[in-house]
């Protein structure tokens, strides 16, 4: 079983404080990432032991179902967990001050559950990559726009028109 590890970095306009408000609070992931379906929370209140379902899709022509686990939680700065389903491994989100806004880097490892992608390793490692890439890239966008909505919002946290 090959393990798969990805670091990607991004700039957003917006404080640790807000990135973290938003990193976790699982349920406020498919209003700004496209990619996922569901996220809700099963267990806890954002801490560690907090868990969450997620069901997504992004490049592959198939959906991913894993509950994510928090095992470390230094707000505004550092989240940890593990994940378990389709995909096991762990996950590490770290928020960085920077150029008035927030460096925001996100690392996994991950091993597949599923036979066919165990099946496709050797030969797909590229399009493993890609997937997740463009995961990073609608993350990125997605968080963007969200604070970016934020700052033209009247204060209510509704969007004004």
């Amino acid at each position: 079983m090959k393990t798969y590890r990805f670091r990607d970095d991004w700039h957003v306009d917006a404080s640790p404080e807000q990135v973290w408000a938003l990193i976790s609070q699982p349920e406020t992931y498919p209003k700004w990432c496209s990619v996922y379906q569901e996220a809700r929370v099963t267990k806890g209140t954002g801490g560690v032991g907090t868990e969450a379902v997620f069901k997504f899709r992004v490049l592959l022509p198939y959906n991913l179902s894993l509950t994510s686990t928090v095992t470390r939680s230094e707000p505004p700065h550092i989240a940890e967990g593990k994940v378990s389903g389709e995909l096991d491994g762990t996950w590490r989100w770290t928020l960085e001050p920077e150029r008035g806004g927030t460096l925001v880097i996100f690392e996994e490892a991950v091993t597949t559950n599923k036979w066919f992608l165990d099946l496709l390793s050797p030969i797909a490692y590229k399009l493993f990559e890609l997937n997740h890439h463009i995961w990073a890239k609608r993350s990125a966008e997605g968080m963007r726009s969200y604070f970016a909505g934020q700052a033209n919002s009247d204060g209510s946290g509704v969007q004004s028109s």
